[in-house]
């Protein structure tokens, strides 16, 4: 895995939209840590491409 990045990935579907930490870029890859996702009330993790979210959030 690639740095460590600050940032929070933030989607604009559906009602209420999603968001999730990023836990590490890898390339055009990234990350995320994430609750809610794939199941209700259940935390998960995955790879995805970073260029398949809507905004990125920057923590300083």
């Amino acid at each position: 895995m690639g740095q460590t990045a600050r940032f929070i990935a933030q989607w604009n579907h559906e009602e209420y939209g999603h968001v999730a930490w990023v836990a590490g870029i890898d390339g055009s890859y990234i990350s995320i840590e994430e609750y809610n996702y794939t199941t209700a009330n259940s935390y998960s993790r995955r790879r995805i491409s970073a260029s398949s979210v809507d905004n990125y959030l920057a923590l300083l």
